[in-house]
């Protein structure tokens, strides 16, 4: 189990003071984490065991290691109320007398911040503001009541990151429950995922209750929360590939139900400029600086590809965006399919993007295609596509370029780090794909 040395930074209600330790420095743990563990996890149950707590963590900070350095994270929580008492050896202070390199300037933002009493930037996340858990825990509890399924016991906060905040809660009458809130990019989430729910109930997550306004969606457990991932058999990729495209087939010609419940349009036959549109500025979405030579060679070959895929005949539908083995639960032994962030109505043969790049992609990728092509084969004439893997990814990889450029780029820049990767790998993808 890693154990990742996480700093505090904690602000003093109604003052300018901070939390540091005796020696003025921020207070340190040393979280060893669980499997399917966070930070944030893990920073709640230890500050409410050791410094009787009930901390409400606004950010965790984990910049990338450089050169095989081990990593180091940053905790920032909200103001804990007036009464608590801080814990032997830290006093409330001024700035601290040093900060950890890899950590110090995201730091050093939140301290300027509470100094100067500016707010906060507008790309900042909901759940980074405080009042924010103090509400949505309102609601949660509210809503599980009206549903006849009260909460039995605390709500734990699961992850916190740029694009979504996710928390468990236990309940009578019908187990766990799960809360989801989404970054304004991914605000559609929430009435897809409904929309979803009663079109196609027992394929995705049953929604108890949703926000739309809020970005918030309260979901029924599924399976124990845990994906069919690394472990997945020949059987369970077979019913995930299968699953997906019997939604795909269920919503042909449904295009206009699929956009009135917010779902984007997003054809081939525009891959092309949306790739040139995301490869601009390429500083502002930690991407590779590519010469304008070979950008054109790549916009040219996606023209080309998207043309000759469009040919092919097979109708556009509702695309799931970042279909994986981690988006996959299975229940009862069926897969339910989450987290419907980037929907969009397109080629059905676009979601094989994420299917085959994932770091962790099944490790027969012929096999993976060979299931995709007899399940969508009544669609249309897929048999001539069957030496096409390679191609076709490569179109799917323009696609979740595009995706991830603009996931990127509607992150606080303090956080793009943690979906950058995307843009890198995807491009990589499509760049070997041209050749």
């Amino acid at each position: 189990m890693p154990t990742i040395p996480t700093h505090l930074l904690v602000p003093r209600s109604g003052s300018r003071e901070i939390l540091v330790d005796s020696d003025g420095t921020l207070p340190r743990l040393d979280l060893e984490l669980k499997v399917e563990d966070t930070i944030v996890g893990a920073v709640g149950r230890h500050l409410r065991s050791g410094w009787g707590l009930d901390a409400i963590v606004l950010e965790t900070h984990l910049p990338p290691p450089r050169d095989g350095s081990d990593a180091v994270a940053l905790a920032v929580l909200e103001a804990p109320d007036e009464g608590w008492r801080v814990p032997p050896r830290t006093r409330w202070g001024g700035a601290p007398a040093q900060l950890p390199e890899r950590i110090g300037p995201r730091a050093l933002t939140w301290l300027d911040e509470w100094r100067s009493g500016v707010g906060p930037p507008r790309l900042r996340p909901r759940w980074a503001r405080p009042g924010w858990q103090a509400r949505a825990t309102s609601w949660i509890r509210a809503s599980l009541d009206r549903a006849g399924r009260p909460a039995t016991g605390e709500i734990e906060f699961r992850r916190l990151w740029g694009i979504s905040s996710t928390a468990r809660v236990p309940t009578a009458n019908g187990g766990a429950a799960w809360f989801k809130a989404v970054f304004p990019h991914f605000d559609n989430e929430v009435a897809i995922t409904r929309f979803l729910d009663a079109e196609v109930p027992g394929a995705v997550p049953a929604v108890i209750a949703a926000d739309e306004r809020e970005g918030w969606l309260l979901l029924d457990d599924v399976g124990g929360g845990l994906a069919i991932g690394f472990d997945a058999n020949d059987d369970q990729l077979t019913a995930s590939i299968r699953r997906l495209v019997e939604i795909q087939i269920a919503f042909v010609g449904r295009e206009d139900q699929l956009r009135a419940a917010g779902v984007p349009d997003r054809p081939l036959s525009r891959l092309a400029v949306d790739i040139d549109a995301a490869m601009q500025r390429p500083e502002e979405i930690e991407g590779p600086t590519v010469p304008a030579e070979r950008l054109a060679t790549v916009l040219d070959w996606v023209r080309e590809q998207a043309e000759w895929l469009d040919a092919i005949g097979l109708p556009a539908t509702l695309l799931h965006g970042d279909f994986h083995v981690f988006n996959v639960i299975e229940r009862e032994g069926e897969p339910v399919i989450i987290d419907w962030s980037d929907a969009a109505i397109s080629h059905p043969l676009l979601d094989i993007g994420p299917w085959f790049g994932h770091p962790k992609a099944p490790s027969d990728p012929d096999r993976s295609w060979g299931m995709w092509l007899t399940a969508l084969s009544s669609l249309g004439p897929v048999e001539s596509l069957r030496d096409e893997r390679e191609r076709v990814v490569g179109l799917a990889s323009a696609f979740q370029l595009v995706s991830y450029a603009a996931i990127v780029r509607n992150l606080e820049p303090a956080n793009r780090y943690q979906l950058s990767d995307g843009v890198r790998d995807f491009w990589a993808l499509l760049d070997a794909a041209v050749g």
